[in-house]
């Protein structure tokens, strides 16, 4: 006797998804919830997806073909035996722009009317960089033209640039902050360069003072002339350029015409025409620089009485602490030693021309004649007036 079996398989129910991936990228599977993250740029409106899903089951739409996932995409799973569906939703989002960067920088004509032209500047890694030399321009009320990495934003401090419309001051270095959609800041420094001509009154205890301020910013270095005197006066100086070109190629120099002189205003009374008086107006000055121009090293130069008055500043208070150096040209804040300094060296110089045979006898005498002078008695106009007659002199010879 022969019996015939027949085995029927039941079919499968299963309706699951098992994984996903875009390429090299794995979703992210979370119930009926897919989800997957690309990186900032990336194209996700043709995305193909490899997918497994239970056996025998099958998927629509086809995850293989090319989708669209710029709005969440609805797939249904169907399992073998026609039963319970499964329902998914794949989710891509992109990731927020972590790029901050500068990309350009500059200032347009349209939104600074004292331009000439538009500017660009060079960038230089976190270093922007713009010379207006040749426009003459006042830095302190400019309007930056800037493109930035996409959807970031750009700060200084905590106040939020606009292209184009945020007014700023760029008499100093200032630093800008790139903010990148997702957080990520990036510093830069913004060095705009020029040539300054400006002028402006300093006002105390009844004196008014003007400064004429002059040459390139570049070094971001202001040099403050302290003329001679006292009576002296800075304008003169300033208007024939005789030394001070040169300083004006590589600094800012600022003429300062000190109260009494030629042109200041009021502020002459004899009983304020003091060493300490004119100390509290210098202290006026290098407040009012740097005021004007923050963060720039101020110098100071002293020429023959300036070199008294400039010590007679440094001693007082915390008064060093507010410059970078002092230069003295002829200054006259140790006077004995001045005196001495001379006569020593013209005994030195007198000694050469001896030994090379020229104006012996002259030179003799008056080596002699300095020598015999009494530098103890340092108010007797006489003696010192002898002392400057025969270093004029030697000057001559």
């Amino acid at each position: 006797m022969f019996f015939k079996i027949w085995f029927r398989n039941k079919k499968s129910s299963e309706a699951k998804i098992l994984s996903w991936k875009f390429g090299d990228k794995a979703a992210t599977i979370d119930g009926e919830n897919i989800s997957a993250t690309f990186s900032f740029g990336t194209d996700i409106t043709k995305l193909k997806a490899d997918v497994k899903i239970s056996p025998k089951a099958t998927i629509d739409p086809d995850p293989s073909t090319p989708t669209n996932y710029t709005n969440p995409v609805n797939f249904t799973v169907t399992p073998e035996d026609g039963g319970t569906r499964n329902k998914y939703i794949v989710s891509v989002k992109i990731a927020k722009n972590n790029e901050a960067k500068i990309l350009e920088f500059g200032f347009m004509k349209q939104y600074n009317s004292k331009l000439s032209k538009d500017i660009k500047a060079n960038i230089n890694g976190d270093k922007i960089k713009i010379d207006l030399s040749a426009e003459k321009i006042n830095l302190r009320k400019l309007k930056a033209q800037f493109k930035l990495s996409k959807n970031a934003k750009l700060k200084i401090a905590d106040k939020l640039q606009t292209s184009n419309q945020s007014e700023n001051n760029f008499i100093s270095d200032l630093t800008y902050t790139v903010v990148a959609e997702d957080g990520t800041e990036k510093k830069y420094t913004i060095t705009v360069n020029t040539i300054i001509e400006e002028s402006y009154d300093v006002k105390n205890d009844g004196a008014t003072m003007p400064i004429w301020v002059e040459g390139k910013t570049d070094k971001r270095t202001v040099l403050i002339f302290v003329h001679g005197g006292p009576g002296g006066n800075a304008h003169v100086t300033n208007y024939t350029k005789k030394f001070s070109k040169a300083l004006e190629d590589n600094n800012l120099v600022c003429y300062w015409d000190q109260r009494g002189t030629i042109m200041s205003k009021g502020g002459d009374d004899p009983s304020k025409l003091t060493i300490a008086k004119n100390v509290e107006d210098l202290e006026t000055v290098v407040d009012s620089i740097n005021k004007f121009y923050p963060n720039y090293k101020i110098f100071l130069l002293g020429e023959s009485w300036g070199g008294m008055l400039v010590p007679s500043y440094l001693i007082k208070g915390y008064n060093q602490k507010n410059i970078s150096g002092w230069i003295q040209v002829v200054g006259a804040h140790n006077i004995p030693l001045s005196r001495k300094l001379s006569v020593e060296m013209i005994e030195r110089i007198g000694n050469e021309e001896i030994k090379n045979n020229n104006e012996v006898l002259w030179w003799k005498k008056k080596i002699t004649e300095v020598k015999g002078i009494d530098l103890s008695k340092v108010d007797d106009k006489a003696r010192i007036k002898k002392l400057y007659d025969a270093g004029g002199d030697c000057e001559k010879v």
